[in-house]
This record gives structure tokens, sequence and C-alpha cells, in this order.
């Protein structure tokens, strides 16, 4: 075991082994982190080179500890991170003042990987202007805002000097079609997928598709005499390292309860049961798991031992397709195409004594069962595969491509059906890439690029919209920021920040009976002051109008933002009438004449 202490932020980091870097580093970090482990384990010397690699090392895990380093500090806007990177979009929903617009600096850096070991607030800001304009492209909704200005439409030719029309022409309207902020932003992250694509063009290496959020891994066991294995790996020689082959399962249909008498009818059985709700309604449970399970951009494991695999499959598509090898006796075989990593030579001529492969036990100790279809996630997780393919250079991995990010500030002011027309459908994470409509202005096809990510904040306590439109529901998730206490240190001394605890705590005590113990604990209305007809977490007064400081005191903060929100409320109904005694008390506390 390596500890290795950094220089610039003293702390240890044990490098144990190939298992702990995919495990630190995961599917969303850098690519280069299992290559310089790999170095250091062929070099035990401690001589500058190693000393630079083990430096190189710690750097690139450095996107993982950032994470943590949000976890630590604001526990919803982590978990906001954590969503945004399975579900591509999300809305922050809370009363104002909770911090939604100001956490977004912190998650985009994040996703977007460019923060280093400094996760102060002044290099996040530092590092998220410069993302602005090319990678990060920021609009408000209101209720004019309509197609035209946010995915494609005609404008006005503003004409200036020399350019102006004169004569009959002056009086003439002339038009342009001009791309709104949305088509800029997917262009800005096909321009990323085009990048990473002339780079990839230098290696003659497999890409792997975008497995997406919900990539699952399953075991395949390649049985049957050597013809058959032969078939599913498709290998043209015994050193190759990949090929496209596929996954096989053979079925009789009388076996099956299937009266079929021609493959026609075979195929249109097949064609209709291979759809995307898994449903077991057939007795053979391998074949239930070969139509629910290995689908397109999943992965599929070919173990060649209890504790050992040879080959990695990632499946190309969803069509299934049917082979006849008999069909007066009902026997056909069904395929799926796969894109397979072969992890030793011997793949297609192996015993269960002479198994080849690797082992798994640096990613899971115990035994595994062979078990044809076997859902594996839970076991060896997809980041580990992806980790393993890549660290033996099986895979391209300069193909990943750079998240660009939308933000879409008070989402719920604007009328979504007149926003994004027909594009609603096309911005749901599994449509990403797939399905392509045609624009209506410019009448080219469009499909969302799946490295879009779009993050929306919506005012929970604003009454001038109704609700959120059920399409948009469907497409985001929503991921609540509440309030809370704040604890830090300012580093301007001239104008120190700080935060008014006592005044919070008894401002929350108008909407809540008590804090919550964590930021995951549940809240409880206080029933004295707020009506019934409001959850607390929709209206209760965010941290910021807490902190203050010599230019902005307590004060300031309480006469002009705190008690006029407070008086609101009472006026619409939000905290009951006795809650005014209530505000004079406070006031009387903590606010001085």
């Amino acid at each position: 075991m390596v500890l290795y202490q950094p220089i610039e932020e003293p702390q240890l980091l044990p490098v144990c082994s190939k298992s702990d870097i995919i495990r630190i580093t995961r599917s969303d970090s850098s690519s280069n982190a299992p290559e310089l482990l790999n170095k250091l384990n062929k070099n035990k010397s401690l001589s500058n080179n190693w000393w630079r690699t083990t430096h190189d090392y710690v750097k690139a895990t450095l996107p993982v500890w950032a994470d943590l380093d949000l976890e630590a500090r604001d526990y919803d806007l982590a978990t906001a991170l954590k969503v945004l990177r399975a579900r591509k979009n999300i809305v922050l929903q809370g009363a104002p003042g909770c911090g939604k617009t100001y956490g977004i600096p912190e998650i985009v850096t994040r996703l977007c990987g460019v923060l280093d070991s400094d996760t102060s607030r002044a290099n996040v800001i530092k590092k998220y202007k410069e993302l602005v304009g090319s990678r990060v492209f920021f609009t408000t909704f209101h209720p004019s805002l309509d197609y035209e200005d946010f995915v494609e439409g005609y404008k006005p030719i503003a004409h200036t000097g020399d350019d102006a029309p004169s004569g009959s022409s002056a009086n003439q309207g002339e038009f342009e079609r001009r791309d709104g902020i949305f088509l800029l932003a997917c262009a800005a992250a096909l321009n990323q997928n085009d990048e990473k694509a002339k780079d990839s063009q230098k290696s003659n290496l497999p890409r792997l598709l975008d497995s997406g959020p919900d990539a699952r891994a399953c075991i395949y066991n390649v049985v049957g005499d050597k013809e058959a294995q032969t078939l599913s790996f498709n290998k043209i020689t015994e050193k190759d390292k990949s090929s496209v082959g596929t996954i096989r399962i053979e079925i009789k249909t009388t076996e099956l309860g299937l009266n079929f008498a021609t493959t026609e009818e075979v195929v249109k059985w097949v064609k209709a049961r291979n759809r995307d709700e898994d449903v077991e309604d057939i007795e053979n449970r391998n074949l239930n798991k070969f139509f629910n399970n290995p689908k397109k951009g999943q992965f599929v494991v070919s173990f060649c031992g209890p504790k050992r695999i040879d080959a990695i499959g990632q499946v190309l598509e969803n069509e299934i397709t049917v082979h006849t090898i008999d069909e007066a006796e009902g026997r056909y075989v069904l395929t799926r195409p796969v894109q397979w990593f072969f992890l030793s030579e011997d793949s297609t001529e192996r015993t269960e004594e002479s198994a080849g492969g690797i082992s798994t036990e640096p990613y899971y100790a115990d035994k595994i069962f062979r078990q044809a279809f076997f859902k594996l996630e839970d076991k060896i997780p997809v980041s580990t595969l992806k980790g393993i393919l890549s660290e033996r250079n099986l895979i391209d991995s300069t193909a990943r491509t750079k998240p660009v990010v939308l933000i879409i500030d008070e989402i719920n002011r604007g009328n979504i059906a007149k926003i994004f027309g027909e594009l609603i459908t096309l911005i749901e994470a599994d449509k990403r890439g797939d399905i392509s409509v045609m624009l209506p202005y410019s009448r080219t096809q469009f499909t969302v690029p799946s490295n879009l990510y779009i993050i929306g904040t919506m005012n929970t306590a604003d009454r001038s919209v109704g609700g959120i439109d059920y399409a948009l529901r469907r497409r985001f998730a929503f991921v609540r920021v509440r309030p809370h206490s704040l604890s830090f240190k300012s580093d301007k001394k001239e104008h120190s920040l700080e935060f008014q605890e006592e005044l919070f705590n008894d401002v929350s005590r108008l909407f809540i009976e008590r804090l919550p113990d964590t930021p995951a604990s549940p809240v409880k209305r206080n029933e004295k002051y707020l009506s019934e007809a409001y959850n607390p977490e929709d209206v209760w007064p965010g941290h910021s109008y807490f902190v203050t400081n010599s230019r902005c005191n307590i004060g300031y903060r309480w006469r002009y933002e705190i008690r006029p929100l407070l008086e609101e409320y009472i006026r619409d109904g939000v905290l009951k009438p006795e809650a005014i005694e209530a505000i004079e008390n406070i006031e009387k506390e903590h606010v001085k004449a």
C-alpha cells in the first residue's frame, strides 16, 4: 500500500489496488487515473518520477473529492448534482432565499469537472464564468416568452448606417431566421461531440455507446459446443481483442406452448414480446430474462469460472433477430448484436479447469453464481466494467463528451407548451439522440444531444403563476432546496459576513415546530401560525435573508426584506392572524429601535 500526502492540501490518501482506483474515480472522473495507477504499481522506487506520477494520480481523483466537499457543506445541492447526472433534467424548487440560483455554479462546475483542489466560492465563480457562453447558457422564463424566442424563429433585421435601405424599400420589413438559446446550447453540445470525435479518429479502438443512467449488467454464459461459442464471440483471429458478435438463446416453440407453423409467426411473436416493460409471462425463466435485461447500451459479462470473466460486451441494438434451425420442429435461435471485448486470448477455447480471463476478486470478493442473464449490477457495477475496459486499453476513452448546461431561471413562470413545442418529448434522457423531429422554420431534422443538461429553478412561493405543467413534471426531476443554518468564515475582513442564527430560528418557528435534526429529516408544520393550505417548505424564508454584514445589518434585513415578506404572507393567508403578535415579539427581541 502507498500513502501519499499532497503538498497543497495535506491529507493521507490510500492507494491500494486497481479496485480502489475504480471505486474512487467512478465513471465520471478522469479517464487517465487507471493508467497512472498502473505506472505506480510498476515503479516502486522513491524517485522524482514516481513522486510526480503519484501527484498526478491524486489530481485525477479530485473531482470526486469536490463532490464529497459539496455533500458535507450543502446536502440539497449535493443531492441535486447526483440526480442531474442520472436524469439530465432537474428543477431546484424551494421558498425564496434558499440559495437555488446561488447553488447553480457549485453544481455546474462539478458536473463539468473543472474544479481542482480549490473548492472555495471564489474559485467556483471563476471557473463558472469561464464556462459561460461556451458550455453554460442562461435564460429566464416569463409569461411572454414563446417558441420563436427559445428555439428558433424569424426576427426583424436591424439596419444601421450605410446598410439601412432607402426609398420605398425602407418601409418593407425584412426578417431572418435566428436560433434561440435552446438551439445554441444544443449546437454547443454537438460541438463538444465533434471535438471528441476528431480526437478519437486517431484511435482505432471501439467506442462505447452512451449507456445512460439506468445501465445494467447481467451475466451471459457462452454455453454449448465450440461452434456455438464461436458464433457468439465472432472472433476472426484468436488475437482479436474485440469483435461484434451476439448474445444467443435457443428456443423450441412446442416446449413454450406456442403453436407456430412458420418462421414468420415466430418473428411476429418475438417483435410483440420484445417491448419495454419487464414482464415474465413465459415459463422459460432464461427466455424471460433475455427479453427483459440486455437492452441497447446495457452490458453483458461472460463468466469462464466461479470467479473469472473472459469477456465484457455492450448490447448494440434492442431488436432481436430470429434464426431458423428447424422450422418443422419449431427450433430457433434468438440473437441481439453485442460489441465484445475479450479479457483473454482463449475465450472461445476454454474448459473449467483451464479458465482464462481475469479474476473478479479485486472487484467482488464472493463467488458469483453463473446463472444465465442474472442481474450483475448489484455485484459489479457498470462503472467498474468500464474501468476494466479502459484500464486494459480496450476502448476509446477520448469518446467521452463534455457536459453542456442550459440554466432556466423561474422555469414555472413560462408557458411550457408554448415555449418548448414539439421538443418537450426530445429532452427526456432516454430519447436523447434516438428521436428526431423536423424544425418548422429551418426545415432540418433535430435531436437533443445526450450531453446537454438542463437545470431549472422554481420559487414555490410565487403566486403569480399556476401549477407546473404535467408534461414538464414527467421530464424533470424536482429537487427541493430547504432553508438551513449557515456556518462560514468570510474572506473579506472589511465587510465580514455573519449569519443571524437566533433570528433565523425564531422566524423558522412561524412555519415549523422545530428545525430538522439532519438535512434529510422531515419537518412538522406549526399549526398555530401556518395555514393548513400551505406546505411549510414552500413558503419558509430561506437562509440568505439572515446573512448580514456592516453594509447590510440585521435591522436593514428585518425592516426591508424579512418583515415585508411576513406581512405579505399574513395578507395572503399564508400565515394566520395569530402570527402578528409573534412577529412583533421577534422584532422587539432582535432588532434595535
